[in-house]
């Protein structure tokens, strides 16, 4: 009886050159083997694993094979060799037994491996070796990079810390202090510590605005303006009083994530400042945290939740007025039109909007909505058509993010193959590993954020379904809230819902831009209307005439 066979090919990191070709390669050469036995084949399986790993049970074609083996479908699996269905000796066992429970042979072209025990044994052997040895010299590195930490050399991942250079002394990478550069990072720490003359200490917004006016170079060419977040983390940096840490951050899944100290190693570098001025920063650093928690004393219903229309920055809540009748009120703005130096784009939203007319038309908008669920629907529908053109170039992105993945790794197991060939000196591999592995860590990190965006933005019929139920809860609760003025319940519902503002000025009038989303587990709802920035009491706000 004439057997039946599968054709199984998988792109992997060993296929070099071009991945259609290789893959045509390998059909190729099972189609010529499956016709020299006399088999008949039922089907070519050609598996692409760029976004998963050779280890990985995520194979699609592999998993259909699998099923039509369950089926009785065939009776051999041809496969060029053993690391085409999988790198991993314990997967391969495993694919290999479910299969051979269903009456199907996996057969390989290059290499005999009869089932008998010397066969198997050949096969295991094999299999066993290619594992451990990319196992064991995995293990070496890491070993190897963290003996050379321990002895004091220094091996830094991308960019070398702001201040200093990085030099090959004798056997031993070492950071030595760049002048020019620690100037710059004295300078912030004594603005940031004590000040400058007579005037008390500087804020970080404050240090960027005289960095920018002093003509300071910022630590890369990407930006033109010192920013809030590289001063503050030159602030935070143990770098800079001495301590280098190596292993800071570990690879997760679908990322990596940091570590606790303890679980670093370090190493002592130059220091650039000294502990005692550090450890003033770190205090600063602490109060201003617990001031900023403690210092809102007026009430902002859209506290953190406003946005400008023209830049896009967040706009801060403050308290303004003060003129002859001592009548102050409290404002949205934009710290960017306002001119603060550490917004890199130019704003002309200059304007200054009263908080409790913002806030009241909030209110009667989430109020509108939920006492008329009808709209709850319309804006999910709304919102499916927004969220669509969003998630566009997410997805484009997230493709060529794997893309670029998997060409590093392919790059990195190339690496190893070349050094077990005896091709590729230790030193140039560990340089080039190192290298490699860098870029591949920044690239999961983009994909780890972009998967959080689309994740982020889904929904799904339940979240419909507890929307709806939300409504309905809340509908009956809008008079109590009222007539009490109860600001604490108030700010509940608007941070469970997530509601949001823009602000900006058109046509001369100021115009606020409302949208709501239900939280986690809930849909969005998208208001299609604009309204003027006006005092409403008991009605809903009446809609801009744009």
């Amino acid at each position: 009886m004439t057997k039946r066979a599968i054709l199984y090919a998988r792109v992997s990191s060993d296929d070099r050159k071009n991945e259609g070709r290789n893959l045509i390669s390998q059909l190729d050469m099972c189609r010529k083997y499956a016709k020299e036995k006399g088999w008949h084949i039922v089907a070519e399986l050609a598996e692409d694993d760029k976004g998963a790993s050779g280890a990985s049970y995520h194979l699609p074609q592999l998993n259909e094979a699998v099923e039509m083996a369950h089926n009785g479908n065939y009776d051999v699996l041809v496969v060029r060799e053993i690391d085409r269905l999988s790198r991993d000796i314990g997967k391969q066992f495993m694919i290999e037994g479910e299969l051979k429970r269903n009456n199907v042979n996996v057969v390989y072209v290059l290499g005999e491996y009869p089932d008998t025990p010397e066969g198997n044994l050949n096969k295991a052997i094999k299999s066993a070796i290619a594992s451990y040895e990319r196992t064991k010299i995995n293990e070496r590195m890491i070993r190897g990079r963290r003996r050379e930490i321990r002895r004091g050399s220094i091996i830094v991942h991308g960019r070398v810390p702001y201040g200093y250079d990085l030099i090959h002394n004798g056997d031993k990478y070492q950071l030595i202090i760049n002048e020019k550069q620690a100037v710059i990072i004295r300078l912030i720490y004594q603005w940031y510590t004590v000040g400058e003359g007579k005037k008390r200490p500087y804020s970080i917004r404050k240090i960027c605005q005289k960095l920018d006016e002093a003509g300071v170079p910022t630590p890369t060419s990407k930006s033109k303006k010192w920013s809030h977040a590289t001063v503050s983390r030159f602030l935070i940096s143990e770098t800079y009083i001495g301590v280098w840490r190596y292993g800071k951050y570990g690879r997760t899944q679908n990322g990596r994530k940091k570590n606790p100290n303890e679980h670093t190693i370090t190493a002592e570098v130059p220091a650039i400042v000294d502990l005692a001025t550090w450890e003033i920063a770190q205090k600063r650093r602490q109060a201003n945290k617990e001031k900023s928690r403690r210092n809102q004393k007026h009430n902002y219903l859209l506290s953190k939740q406003v946005q400008c229309v023209e830049c896009g920055a967040k706009m801060t809540a403050s308290l303004g007025g003060g003129n002859k009748s001592s009548k102050y009120y409290q404002y949205y703005r934009c710290m960017a039109g306002l001119g603060y130096r550490d917004y890199s784009q130019e704003c002309h939203n200059k304007y200054y909007y009263r908080s409790d007319y913002v806030d009241e038309i909030a209110w009667q908008w989430v109020k509108t909505i939920f006492l008329e669920p009808e709209k709850l629907e319309e804006g999910y529908s709304l919102y499916l058509q927004q969220i669509e053109a969003t998630l566009a170039p997410l997805y484009q992105r997230l493709d060529l993010a794997n893309e670029l993945i998997h060409d590093a790794q392919q790059k990195l197991d190339r690496l190893l193959d070349l050094y077990l060939s005896g091709n590729i000196e230790k030193d140039l591999l560990v340089d080039r590993k190192h290298r490699l592995e860098t870029t591949l860590e920044a690239l999961q990190k983009e994909r780890e954020e972009i998967n959080i965006q689309i994740e982020a933005s889904q929904v799904t019929k339940e979240q419909i379904q507890t929307v709806m139920e939300f409504a309905g809860r809340v509908e009956n609760r809008f008079v109590d809230i009222d007539e009490e003025d109860d600001f604490e319940v108030k700010r509940h519902i608007i941070e469970a819902l997530n509601v949001q503002a823009k602000l900006n000025f058109e046509d001369e009038e100021k115009v606020v831009y409302l949208s709501c989303a239900l939280g986690q587990e809930a849909l969005f709802v998208v208001s299609n209307q604009t309204y003027k920035l006006r005092k409403a009491k008991s009605r809903s706000p009446a809609p801009a005439h744009r």
